[in-house]
């Protein structure tokens, strides 16, 4: 930080030239109740602890951060275009509850970041009151681990490479833009929970990508025991979205949350045409073909649950925008709960 920076009351470090330099924390982190601990640097990892109760985590890849001291928080992260290729990563623990934590990796004259990677756990639960808020983005984010968002009275907010609808429509979730992600995986062994542990409703999750999606985990986002609605999750692409993933948004005692699914054309099958699994640990799926894939029997498991399911397509791109139901369907158990096909093309 320059020394009339500080004098003068701002938050601006900045660090230019050396791409190569890296945070690694592998002790105990810990700071007062509604702190702010902040990791920046071309490459960040944790294998440790970063505790901040009701306070805010940031792990930003970039070598430029301007702090707001006076908010505790982090108002903007910037990198040089030779560090596209930093890196956030978690293998520890992160824990904020009730607050936030923000993994990202800057962006460089319009282009995306490099690699965020979550395969630890990540906590904004809360015991009293609602789960806090997580933000992942970067151009490419992994995510093997886990992300717990839950709350007594409502579930929390978790955005992992965007926005609802990538930012594109209207801002219902997110007090503030959240930068797009090219691609994002979702290994089987994820989980993400903003779920309402006691009277409240399910909170907000949302997994977006700009080209490609591969949601294989599982999401929940359910209404409380004692009372309260489900919740909203959000699994989409503006290209090419892979959905083999389990989505929960029930309400035992209240109204089925939803899943919105959101690509190009989309196919519902009873198979894994257009791609393969890896058989590896995780067991990965690769697309070979640009149509979205979406498993029948994951649709019921929603339904029969209790989760409302939306599939919709866009009208952008080489593909038409349309929905093909090649195996069937079908709500055998469970509460009231529907299912939306919204094709572009009619």
């Amino acid at each position: 930080i320059q020394d009339r920076d500080f004098l003068s009351g701002g938050g601006r470090f900045d660090q230019p030239g050396r791409h190569g330099a890296a945070i690694i924390n592998e002790g105990n982190v810990t700071v007062r109740d509604a702190g702010l601990a902040t990791l920046v640097a071309p490459h960040v990892r944790n294998g440790g602890t970063i505790r901040a109760r009701l306070g805010k985590v940031h792990l930003a890849a970039g070598d430029r951060v301007t702090v707001d001291f006076a908010r505790r928080d982090v108002l903007a992260v910037a990198v040089d275009e030779d560090a596209l290729r930093g890196a956030a990563e978690n293998h520890g623990l992160i824990e904020a509850g009730g607050g936030e934590v923000t993994l990202t990796a800057a962006a460089a004259s319009g282009l995306a970041g490099g690699l965020v990677e979550n395969a630890g756990l990540i906590t904004v639960a809360a015991s009293a009151g609602r789960g806090g808020m997580v933000t992942i983005t970067a151009a490419n984010v992994q995510f093997t681990g886990a992300i717990e968002a839950s709350g007594r009275d409502g579930g929390g907010r978790v955005f992992v490479g965007g926005d609802y609808l990538g930012g594109k429509g209207e801002r219902l979730y997110s007090p503030e833009p959240v930068q797009t992600a090219r691609q994002v995986h979702m290994a089987d062994t994820a989980r993400i929970s903003a779920s309402s542990t006691g009277n409240g409703d399910g909170g907000a999750v949302i997994v977006w990508s700009d080209a490609r999606t591969d949601f294989l985990g599982a999401i929940e986002a359910r209404g409380g025991p004692q009372g309260g609605d489900g919740g909203f999750i959000e699994t989409s692409s503006f290209d090419n979205l892979q959905a083999f993933g389990q989505a929960d948004a029930a309400a035992p005692r209240g109204k089925a949350g939803t899943w919105l699914l959101d690509p190009r054309n989309v196919t519902i099958t009873s198979s894994t045409s257009g791609g393969s699994f890896s058989g590896g640990n995780p067991n990965t799926f690769t697309p070979n073909a640009d149509s979205a894939q979406v498993l029948n029997t994951t649709i019921n498991t929603a339904l029969n649950a209790g989760t409302s399911v939306i599939i919709t397509t866009g009208t952008t791109g080489s593909q038409s925008g349309d929905i093909t139901v090649s195996s069937a369907v079908s709500k055998t158990a469970g509460g009231d709960a529907t299912l939306t096909l919204q094709a572009a093309r009619t």
